[in-house]
């Protein structure tokens, strides 16, 4: 039954409503459907629009589907008009561990792009080392790896589940610099392992750690971009450790082992 008064069901429309939507309009045989073809551009899907700098046809996304959206099902979307493909979502220790079937799941054609790929998984050391490895495959040169490191250090710096508040960023900071360089991670907590012996003070530990990861990463990272993002997360983690200097200062921070 078509609907003559309002559209219940936007499938079906009389001639009449047809013509009523200003469209160019397809008469089949008696009984077949009518066919009704808009010129109006839908606005959703017609126009291009950018994230960051990169910018897309349309606003068509392909999402991410574990076993289908490999780069053959990525490609013929694109040839549909897609303005933006995503691939599966690969694990990170799959790639660390350099498994054969995950490894093929970063394969990219070029004809793919722009392409938005999702690298999960549940510890830092993994996670930045797995944009790293990433990194070096596509070329996407250090900035990415960067950029990772401090999107991996700011979500558990400021975790949305507990209302941006009680982020673990030490332990953080500690898994990336290992990711990013072993020596680097292995000096700074060194770091933070002696000066906890000798003060017994946690965060007086955090804090030298903090003033000499930059220093470290200077001479154990050749790039300047890494470098900053290690400078970035240091202080930030001395700005999220205002009262504990506070509390140094005064005399008053509490000591490993004893309550404050």
């Amino acid at each position: 039954m078509l609907s003559l008064s309002e559209f219940s069901d936007h499938r079906w429309l009389t001639f009449n409503q047809a013509r009523a939507l200003s469209g160019s309009i397809k008469k089949g045989e008696r009984g077949s459907t009518i066919m009704l073809y808009s010129d109006v551009e839908d606005e959703a899907t017609g126009k291009p629009f950018r994230i960051g700098n990169v910018e897309m046809d349309n606003r068509v996304v392909l999402a991410p589907m574990a076993g289908i959206s490999n780069s053959a099902f990525r490609l013929t979307v694109k040839e549909f008009g897609a303005g933006l493909v995503y691939a599966e979502m690969i694990s990170d220790k799959g790639i660390v561990q350099k498994n054969e079937k995950t490894l093929s799941m970063l394969y990219i054609d070029e004809r793919e792009n722009p392409l938005s790929l999702q690298i999960f998984g549940g510890e830092k050391e993994t996670l930045v080392a797995a944009a790293k490895y990433g990194g070096e495959v596509w070329e996407l040169g250090d900035e990415v790896i960067a950029g990772t490191a401090l999107a991996v250090f700011l979500g558990h710096l400021f975790p949305i589940f507990l209302a941006f508040k009680g982020g673990k960023g030490v332990a953080t900071s500690a898994g990336i610099l290992l990711g990013l360089n072993p020596w680097l991670g292995v000096l700074t907590i060194s770091t933070w392992m002696v000066v906890a012996l000798v003060s017994r003070i946690s965060s007086l530990s955090a804090l030298l750690s903090a003033l000499l990861a930059p220093l470290y990463a200077y001479f154990l990272l050749e790039k300047g971009i890494l470098i900053m993002a290690v400078s970035i997360i240091s202080v930030l983690l001395i700005l999220k450790h205002r009262l504990n200097i506070a509390n140094l200062m005064a005399g008053k921070e509490a000591r490993i082992g004893k309550s404050s």
